[in-house]
């Protein structure tokens, strides 16, 4: 991973992590759940603010390096076969085509929110390697979208293969 992005993700999610946080305090302040006051709020008071954000720094630090990764999807059959069967598979789990270069496709998924939750930063990139095509992106989405394309490839090959 280019060491630019690595660190564009990380200071991405560290705003993710601490707007989240200053959101559940805001509501439980609200409620008069918690004081308002850090000094108050918190058992070191003003010194917890710079820990946690240190604790955030550090998650937010590792995170891309175990969050994003590669998987390869095996199909047998050239670009140009696969090609329309990987976007509407792709079309039938909500994500949309945004790119093509060469034998490289990005796509994007289609809910505001899903993308919002990733920080925007859900694209999966699909290269056709050798053996199939290779899928990158959040881990999370890559694990289920790499699985699944494969198995409806080999559904397409031989009917018999039930889809999970």
């Amino acid at each position: 991973m280019k060491i630019i992005k690595y660190i564009i993700r990380a200071i991405k999610y560290f705003i993710f992590i601490s707007v989240l946080l200053v959101i559940i305090l805001a509501i439980l302040t609200a409620f008069n759940v918690v004081d308002g006051n850090p000094e108050v709020m918190f058992r070191n008071g003003y010194d917890s603010v710079w820990q946690i954000a240190l604790m955030f720094g550090c998650v937010s630090a590792f995170y891309p390096m175990f969050g994003y990764m590669k998987k390869e999807a095996h199909a047998g059959g050239s670009y140009h076969e696969l090609q329309p069967c990987l976007i509407e598979f792709m079309k039938s789990r909500k994500y949309q085509l945004v790119e093509e270069n060469d034998e490289t496709l990005k796509f994007v998924s289609t809910s505001f929110f899903k993308r919002l939750n990733s920080v925007f930063e859900d694209q999966i990139t699909v290269k056709k390697v050798f053996a199939g095509f290779e899928f990158e992106g959040l881990r999370r989405d890559v694990v289920r979208l790499a699985l699944g394309f494969e198995n409806r490839v080999s559904r397409n090959d031989d009917p018999s293969v039930d889809e999970q």
